[in-house]
């Protein structure tokens, strides 16, 4: 039915023996006041009433309560915290047309599930899945519309006494419990944007990053802001900040979360003015740290008279580590001549230097990820085309690379992986029994990982504590697939993110287009599952992260208008999702 946003028609509707339960479930969303009416209505179904009586209002509880025949509401909603980071009702979604991954059915079989997927707050949401009621008796009919009556007239009763009266649409109260389903969420301000890095916060929330004006974030020049945006847990807007303007360069690339909530933001600028800026010349490293309620305590750059940028952040106890690359040849920094240089740097929680280090040879050398490994040590991964210094190139025209640093900045030992033609390593983490493991792409037909064409493929290996090679896993179609970003589950799954854009073979549940991925990985490399989100135009993943529960949360951009998430915001629009730890949109 239209117009159920119009308080009016949808406290008529609601009084309809005859309302449907699809327009049931708009008007619980829409409307507040009316929620004890929904409860008592003929057609409220199962998984409805559930997430009626989870919003923890007395009333609501009370009408479910009367509807079910029982003496007491039931308990109330408990918030989600970061060891189970998921709302307590988790609707079911309808699959749509095309290929999407599984979703859990609610305890209720045999009922149809239309789909409700409206656009609110700059984020895709569903309502709850609508269910028919099963037949009741004449006399329980009568005695559900008495209840109906009653709690619609002290719905009114509470409307009509405040400012504005029947003529205003009230503002609802912020909700304890979320009824999207999927758990995904959009985020623009009418320019493209993409999230490049998440995690989750200490509260149980989500934390994102990214820039504006920009297809993928991975360009120095056409980004013109840094964004940093956080979630509650179930999944409404907490607050979002947006650093730069259109007259300057600006990125978020990476980020992590110190214990105590401090969110650590790393990346790169031209700006010379403002909150975060440089002064050194050309584009200069940039670090800052926020509070968990997103108020930037510090902020730092670091560069020569040439571009500087980095790439990955890392916390160990009361130390912070970064990796990324120079161009710069002064002020600390050493890049060879005419080329690149990897470097890491050492800063304390307070923004202090510690250290800052250059490695390479006379190519181009890049760090691009960076963890903590189980004995404190710092772990590296990139890329070189140098064919001497630190990490010489030994396979071919460009080497994927894994490094080890002592806690002091020396390098332990570096280690390139890969065959004759380009290789690289984009991501890295911890891995089980001190392994380290770390992702990318692959254009080689031979060496370590060969790939299945020369498109170029995903790739994904463990390599042990001293840089011997244990297993790769190769993931491929005939086109071009990336892996972006990893992490590895407390029961030692590899849960890899990226990009594909193949039909077939792993990713032949693409939806058009470019595709985001996700591919779960057991502790030996063996393959549990390969999914593809999105819809008919591109979608990409650039972060994951899981949770203490084994539930994944990714963040990047779409430009589709349909699919998996939509976006509502501008052409494009920066994504973060959770998903089960079977791969179904939660």
């Amino acid at each position: 039915m239209d117009n159920l946003t119009d308080f009016t028609t949808a406290a008529a509707t609601v009084a309809n023996p005859q309302t449907s339960a699809a327009d049931l479930a708009a008007i619980a969303q829409n409307h507040p006041n009316l929620r004890p009416a929904v409860a008592g209505h003929p057609n409220a179904y199962p998984a409805l009433l559930d997430w009626l009586n989870q919003t923890g209002d007395p009333a609501v509880q009370a009408a479910v309560a009367a509807r079910r025949g029982v003496a007491t509401p039931a308990p109330t909603f408990a918030p989600a915290t970061s060891a189970n980071w998921q709302p307590s009702f988790q609707p079911a979604a309808s699959q749509p047309a095309t290929a999407q991954p599984a979703v859990s059915q609610p305890p209720y079989q045999g009922y149809s599930q239309p789909s409700f997927q409206p656009s609110y707050q700059g984020y895709s949401q569903g309502y709850p899945a609508a269910q028919p009621a099963p037949r009741r008796g004449k006399g329980a009919l009568i005695a559900v519309l008495i209840v109906v009556v009653l709690a619609l007239i002290a719905a009114l009763v509470i409307l009509v006494i405040k400012p504005g009266g029947l003529g205003s649409k009230p503002t609802p109260a912020p909700e304890k419990v979320s009824p999207h389903a999927p758990w995904t969420a959009n985020w623009g301000n009418g320019d493209q944007a993409a999230f490049t890095a998440t995690a989750i916060t200490p509260d149980g929330g989500v934390v994102a990053i990214g820039c504006t004006e920009s297809a993928t974030c991975q360009s120095l020049t056409d980004v013109t802001g840094g964004e940093i945006v956080k979630y509650n847990p179930d999944a409404t807007l907490a607050w979002s900040h947006t650093y730069g303007d259109s007259t300057t360069v600006m990125e978020f690339s990476a980020m992590a979360v110190a214990s105590d909530g401090t969110i650590v933001v790393v990346g790169f600028t031209d700006a010379t003015s403002g909150d975060i800026s440089s002064s050194h010349g050309g584009l200069d490293a940039v670090i800052a740290a926020f509070s968990a309620d997103g108020t930037l305590k510090w902020t730092k750059a670091y560069g020569g008279s040439d571009d500087d940028w980095f790439n990955g952040v890392a916390i160990s106890d009361s130390t912070i580590y970064v990796i990324g690359v120079t161009k710069s040849s002064d002020n600390g920094f050493s890049a060879s001549s005419d080329d690149r240089d990897a470097i890491a740097a050492s800063i304390t929680l307070d923004g202090d230097l510690n250290w800052i280090k250059s490695y390479g040879g006379e190519g181009g050398d890049y760090f691009n990820g960076v963890a903590i490994a189980s004995d404190g040590t710092i772990i590296v991964a990139g890329l070189t085309d140098s064919t001497s210094g630190d990490f010489p190139s030994s396979h071919g025209d460009q080497d994927a690379m894994v490094a080890s640093l002592k806690t002091d900045g020396t390098l332990a030992w570096g280690k390139t992986f890969g065959g004759s033609g380009n290789d690289s390593f984009y991501t890295v983490a911890p891995g089980p029994g001190g392994s380290i493991i770390a992702g990318g792409y692959t254009e080689s037909l031979d060496g370590d990982f060969p790939a299945m064409d020369d498109n170029g493929d995903a790739v994904v290996v463990s390599v042990s504590s001293s840089g011997t090679l244990n297993w790769s896993k190769v993931i491929s179609g005939s086109d071009t697939d990336s892996v972006d970003a990893l992490a590895v589950g407390s029961d030692g799954t590899i849960v890899a993110a990226g990009d594909t854009y193949s039909t077939d073979g792993d990713f032949a549940d693409n939806h058009g287009g470019q595709d985001a991925f996700v591919l779960s990985l057991s502790s030996s490399g063996v393959q549990n599952w390969v999914k593809c989100y999105g819809g008919s135009s591109d979608d990409w993943f650039n972060a994951v992260t899981v949770a203490a529960n084994g539930n994944i949360v990714v963040a990047g951009g779409t430009s589709s208008s349909d699919g998996d998430f939509p976006a509502t915001n501008s052409a494009q629009d920066a994504v973060v999702a959770s998903l089960t730890p079977s791969g179904a949109l939660r």
